[in-house]
């Protein structure tokens, strides 16, 4: 996982693995993503993650014709391919393609892996459609019988009948292995039934977007064993540091723009170093271009070494409670006691996607160089994304709002993505029952938020510290009000978590007669 210096170093990295592959109930081999479990098997030492930049292509417009024409034509290959796969054997089809559509073996390749990529995406959305479904089954029956008008309940049993219906179709899609993916975008495709209300004149108006969105791109696969990494898109070093691209053509475009077309002066603003060197050590860097508004941009994906590790565990860690508006941080000793804790926002409801980018790109750079400075690593918990939406719903409108504007994923994503850069050890924990430890176990004893108290709960968790209650009554703070109860009985034998969700459920009723404590009259 990372390249061992000395001999501490490999010994820390060998404890590292162990830990991470232990199949227990706080950190499970199962946690780990399929390329990572591959990365661990194949080199214990290094573990390399593929970073895309992009920058556009300015100053070549005579070359935007060509790009044009290479982009319908990948296009409508991709989707001939899509449905040809459904029926008929891939040696067979690769081919055929090649002699019917002029294209090389490479470029064939390239447009396969991209169709598998989106395939295996509409697969995993489906997935998260059904669990959704479920979910909202559930709840809805739920809540059936508890409504007591008539009518109403007569139209929560049709929806609860709709629900399950649609749940049935998808199932039975998923089960088949069919797939459908709209190219060009749902939305857009839906715009041609609302044509004015979307900003069309007339349906040729709407034809033309659509088809601009249907060939918009093409992909260029890369390979370690070609000229530059790729075949298809070979970058050359010029002498003041930029790049010039050489573009192979499908054969069907080498007639009327010949077999290669050059972009050069080509800059990257991010990312630019780490490019050159992938082009220096013989790696595989592929290239997508994409056409928008402005012009034609260039993405250049490339693997990325890890940086050599700067944290050590010994020392304590950093735990991470992520929630819809803030991050929650606390930062223990070795011992498993708080020494700090801090809150970063991260609100992004309201926000532009660009803004929300970069509040979530700010708080997780934050948080990582945080740990860099104290030296330790930072802990998060694993969760599904739509889980932790789950965990987080409340019944205030205002809430409702600020949490479908949460981006759980993108944080994660954005924390261990900076922490590979910038040499920070990140280890995932269990999350089971961290809210409820932290609020009744730590929240009130060291005088913090609920929030910063899962995070404590999740720092110590990484090093197998001691979750078990107390034998005095429960407490807690509720809206400035000291609410206790009486512990449940905690049976000998049976796992500490057992316990804590007897807990949670006696203090959920606790809560709610104090809610209605809130909501009736003060007596006259």
């Amino acid at each position: 996982m990372y390249r061992a210096r000395s001999h501490k170093n490999k010994k820390w990295v060998e404890v590292q693995r162990r830990y991470l592959m232990m199949n227990n109930e706080h950190s499970s081999a199962d946690l780990l993503t399929k390329p990572v479990k591959a990365l661990l098997d194949s080199d214990p030492f290094t573990i390399y993650q593929t970073f895309t930049y992009q920058t556009r292509l300015s100053n070549h417009e005579e070359n935007f014709a060509a790009l044009e024409e290479y982009a319908t034509l990948y296009g409508s290959i991709e989707r001939s391919l899509f449905e040809d796969l459904k029926r008929h054997d891939l040696n067979v089809v690769k081919q055929l393609y090649l002699e019917c559509f002029g294209i090389t073996a490479r470029q064939f390749n390239a447009i396969r892996i991209s169709l598998e990529g989106k395939i295996e995406s509409a697969t995993q959305s489906l997935i998260a459609n059904i669990e959704r479904l479920q979910e909202k089954i559930a709840a809805l029956s739920k809540k059936l019988p508890k409504i007591k008008n008539p009518l109403v309940k007569h139209e929560k049993g049709r929806l609860i009948g709709r629900l399950k219906d649609n749940l049935k179709t998808l199932e039975e899609k998923l089960k088949n292995g069919k797939v459908s993916i709209c190219f060009g975008g749902k939305k857009l495709f839906h715009a041609q039934f609302a044509l004015e209300e979307n900003g069309y004149a007339s349906h040729e108006e709407w034809l033309e977007d659509w088809q601009a969105a249907r060939n918009s791109e093409f992909f260029c696969l890369g390979s370690k064993d070609e000229t530059a990494g790729n075949q298809s898109c070979v970058a050359m070093i010029d002498v003041n540091g930029t790049l010039t691209l050489r573009l192979r053509l499908p054969n069907d475009l080498v007639k009327e723009h010949g077999k290669y077309i050059i972009f050069s002066g080509v800059f990257f603003k991010y990312g630019h170093e780490e490019i050159l060197k992938a082009l220096a050590s013989g790696q595989a860097v592929s290239y997508r271009f994409k056409k928008d508004e402005k012009g034609w941009r260039v993405f250049a994906s490339c693997k990325q070494k890890n940086a050599s590790i700067v944290t050590n565990q010994a020392k304590g860690a950093i735990g991470i409670d992520i929630n819809a508006n803030h991050i929650a941080l606390v930062e223990i000793d070795q011992n498993g006691n708080p020494i700090s804790k801090e809150t970063i926002p991260t609100n992004t409801y309201g926000k532009t996607k660009e803004q929300a980018e970069a509040i979530i790109g700010d708080a997780c750079k934050k948080v990582v160089i945080l740990a860099k400075e104290k030296g330790k690593p930072v802990i998060l918990e694993q969760l599904d994304f739509t889980k932790k939406k789950t965990t987080l719903k409340g019944s205030s409108p205002k809430y409702a709002r600020m949490l479908s504007s949460f981006s759980y994923c993108r944080i994660i994503q954005g924390i261990i993505s900076k922490a590979f850069r910038e040499g920070v050890a990140t280890f995932f924990v269990n999350p089971a029952m961290t809210s409820i430890v932290g609020k009744m176990k730590f929240a009130m004893r060291y005088g913090m938020s609920n929030h910063h108290a899962a995070a404590l709960c999740i720092a110590r968790r990484h090093y197998r510290f001691s979750e078990v209650p107390s034998k005095s009554s429960m407490k807690m703070c509720y809206k400035n009000c000291h609410v206790t109860c009486p512990s449940p009985v905690r049976k000998r034998g049976e796992h500490v978590w057992q316990f804590w969700k007897r807990a949670e459920r006696k203090l959920q009723t606790v809560l709610a007669e104090l809610r209605r404590a809130y909501r009736s009259p003060c007596p006259q």
